[in-house]
C-alpha cells in the first residue's frame, strides 16, 4: 500500500461500488487509513497561540470531481456510509485526532449539530429538575401540580427526541439508549403515583430507593450528554480511565482478601464447632464470624493494624494466624501498589 501511495495512486479515489482505499482502510487498515488523513493536512504556523492547518477535504468531505455533493462511500456491506461514520463504527479513535478530522467535526457541530444539542440538553435537564421537584414536593401541594405539568410536557419532548434516536440507529441497543427507556418509562410513573398519594402519605421505602435510583441515573445521563463538550469531555475520559482502573484493582484485592478470609476462619474454627468458637468469641469480645473476619482485615488495610484478633487465640493457632497476618498485608499492598 505504501509503495502504491509513493507511485503516486489516489488513495480517495472512488471505484466502481463507490469504495475509496480510504474507506477500505478504515475497515481493514486503520494505518493506512491515518497516512492518508494526514496527508490532507498541513501545518503552517502558529497565531496567537494558535496552530494554523492547510486542509483539502477533497475524498474525505467533498468528491473528487467537484459536484459540491458530500463523499458518500459503502462499507463491507454495501450499504451507504460516510467517511467520519465508519470511524465510529469501527472504533478508529486514532483517526478522530487527526488535525483534518478534528476541524471538519468541529465545524460541523458548530454549524449543523449546536442548536440540536442545545434544545436536547434543555429537554433533558427540564425533565430532570422537574422530577427532582415531584419527587420532594409535598404531596397534594401547588408545587408538586406546576412540577407535574413541567414534567408531562418535558417528558413529552423527550419521547420525541428518543423516537427520533429509533428511527436513526440500529443494532444492538447502547446502555444510553437502555437508560433513556427507563427514564421515559420512570418519569411519568413517578409522577403519577406522587399525584395519586393523598396530602397526609409518606413515601414508603421501596419506593424512596426507586425514586433515589432515578435520580441518580438522570444524572449520569447528563454527564454522557455533558461529555460531547471539549470543556468536560477529557476530564470525564479521564475520570472513568481513573475509576476503571480502581475497579480492576479492587476485583484483585478483593480475591486476595477473600483468600486469606478464608484461611484465618478455618483457623479460628479448627479447634471445635462454630457454635463453640463464636461462643467462646463472644465472651472475649472478639468477632470471629466470617463477616467480623473481612472487617478486621478491612480495618488492617487502612493502616489501624492489630494483633489484638490474633492473640486471643489458642496458643497453637496464633503463629499461623500471623504467617497470614503478615503476608496479607504484603500482598494486599503489593496490589495497591
Amino acid at each position: 500500500a505504501h509503495f502504491l501511495l509513493e507511485q503516486g495512486v489516489d488513495g480517495f479515489a472512488f471505484n466502481s461500488e463507490q469504495r475509496s482505499p480510504l474507506s477500505m482502510s478504515i475497515e481493514y487498515l486503520p494505518e493506512l487509513a491515518l497516512l492518508l488523513l494526514q496527508q490532507k493536512s498541513r501545518f503552517e504556523y502558529r497565531w496567537w497561540g494558535n496552530d494554523l492547518y492547510w486542509f483539502s477535504f477533497n475524498g474525505v468531505v467533498l468528491p473528487l470531481d467537484g459536484s459540491g455533493r458530500p463523499v458518500q462511500a459503502r462499507d463491507a456491506c454495501g450499504d451507504i456510509t460516510t467517511i467520519e461514520k465508519l470511524i465510529i463504527r469501527y472504533k478508529r479513535k486514532n483517526l478522530l485526532e487527526t488535525p483534518i478530522m478534528l476541524d471538519m467535526l468541529d465545524n460541523k457541530f458548530k454549524y449543523f449539530a449546536a442548536e440540536a444539542f442545545v434544545s436536547r440538553i434543555a429537554k433533558f435537564v427540564s425533565m430532570l429538575l422537574a422530577v427532582s421537584v415531584v419527587s420532594v414536593a409535598d404531596a397534594a401541594s401547588v408545587e408538586l401540580r406546576v412540577a407535574s405539568v413541567v414534567a408531562a410536557i418535558a417528558w413529552a419532548l423527550n419521547v420525541e427526541v428518543a423516537w427520533a434516536q429509533l428511527q436513526l440507529l440500529q443494532g444492538a441497543p447502547s446502555w444510553r439508549r437502555i437508560l433513556d427507556l427507563l427514564h421515559l418509562v420512570a418519569v411519568p410513573s413517578i409522577t403519577c403515583i406522587r399525584l395519586a398519594s393523598p396530602a397526609d402519605a409518606v413515601m414508603d421505602a421501596p419506593f424512596a430507593y426507586a425514586v433515589g435510583l432515578i435520580q441518580v441515573t438522570l444524572a449520569l445521563r447528563l454527564l454522557s450528554y455533558l461529555s460531547v463538550l471539549r470543556v468536560f469531555g477529557p476530564l470525564l475520559v479521564t475520570v472513568l480511565s481513573m475509576l476503571s482502573d480502581a475497579l480492576r484493582v479492587l476485583a484483585v484485592l478483593t480475591v486476595v482478601m477473600l483468600g486469606y478470609a478464608n484461611g484465618f476462619y478455618s483457623l479460628a474454627h479448627a479447634g471445635g464447632t462454630s457454635a463453640e468458637v463464636l461462643a467462646n468469641a463472644e465472651a472475649l469480645d472478639i468477632d470471629l464470624s466470617y463477616t467480623g473476619i473481612l472487617s478486621e482485615m478491612s480495618l488492617w488495610l487502612t493502616g489501624q493494624a492489630s494483633l489484638d484478633l490474633i492473640r486471643e487465640l489458642d496458643p497453637a493457632d496464633q503463629l499461623g494466624a500471623e504467617v497470614l497476618f503478615w503476608t496479607f498485608l504484603a500482598s494486599a499492598y503489593f496490589v495497591l501498589l
